[in-house]
């Protein structure tokens, strides 16, 4: 074997053995970066059976994902994606990530707050889907969610942006909340079996039919978009007429929220009526049969 062909196969040995223990190395670092970032969150459990560390491409993925929440919900996961994420503060300043396969296997908070719902999700026949992606500026705290994202066969899928100004995230006590002000807001869902969900828990309550439940519901947002005709605030008017084409045929739901000025969120706990709250964020809101989506 001549000498370049010696040079050119041990060049090749000490790539692939440099590639391989870089590899090795960033799996190292990211778990362990992972593992103690878990450990700073009191309550937070976090288990994985597999890990892979894209770098052309910066993303980190675990498979077979399986933890605990603060609140009590335990969870699994056949994946979780993440692109970026803040370890040096408290609170990230951004965040994005994906989950996929996502299962409930308790959920106390969502019991208490909605036990029919909380039967649907937890198991194995409703995996959902999540995504979230993120960004908070410091200096003009403003808190920007370009993506949140719920997909799950017994609710549906909901998807959102917007923004948030007011926000202090190194001074997060609960009473910091009353400069909250919502800036802008796009909001979608699209029906999978919430609505269904939500006349059969009230028809069962009120010893009725689901159609007759429906019928009652459509007939009151009706008589509320006539009560906003008659006032004079159109915007109301047409948001509660949407609201009821999508109770009477469930598909899409868009809400959209555009106020000439970021509102505090108190104003909507300040003795105002949904009319007023409606004509304040400058919502508009449309519904389509599934259809016509």
């Amino acid at each position: 074997m001549g000498a370049l062909r010696k040079f050119l196969l041990s060049f090749v040995v000490f790539v692939a053995v440099c590639g391989a223990g870089l590899l090795w190395y960033v799996h190292y670092e990211v778990g362990r970066e992972l593992t103690r970032a878990v450990a700073g969150v009191d309550g937070l459990d976090l288990a994985w059976k597999g890990l892979s560390v894209s770098i052309l491409d910066p993303a980190v993925t675990l498979r077979g994902v399986e933890g605990s929440l603060p609140t009590g919900e335990h969870f699994t996961a056949e994946s979780v994606r993440i692109t970026s994420f803040d370890q040096r503060n408290p609170i990230p300043h951004y965040a994005s990530a994906e989950a996929r396969g996502v299962r409930m296997d308790r959920a106390p908070v969502l019991r208490q707050w909605w036990p029919g719902m909380a039967r649907a999700v937890e198991g194995d026949d409703n995996p959902c889907d999540l995504a979230l992606d993120y960004a908070y500026s410091p200096a003009s705290k403003t808190l920007d969610i370009r993506t949140a994202r719920l997909a799950c066969p017994a609710m549906g899928r909901l998807e959102m942006n917007g923004s948030l100004t007011g926000l202090d995230f190194a001074d997060h006590r609960m009473e910091q909340l009353i400069g909250l002000r919502i800036a802008r807001a796009d909001v979608s869902f699209t029906e999978s079996a919430l609505v269904d969900s939500l006349l059969r828990d009230t028809a069962l309550a009120l010893n009725t039919s689901e159609d007759a439940v429906r019928d009652q519901v459509c007939a009151e947002l009706e008589a509320m978009a006539d009560y906003a005709a008659k006032v004079g605030n159109p915007e109301a008017e047409q948001a509660l007429r949407s609201f009821c084409r999508f109770v009477h045929a469930p598909g899409t739901l868009s809400l959209t929220a555009r106020p000439s000025e970021p509102v505090p969120v108190p104003y909507f706990f300040m003795g105002r009526d949904i009319y007023d709250n409606i004509r304040l964020l400058g919502l508009s809101v449309t519904a389509a049969e599934k259809g016509d989506i």
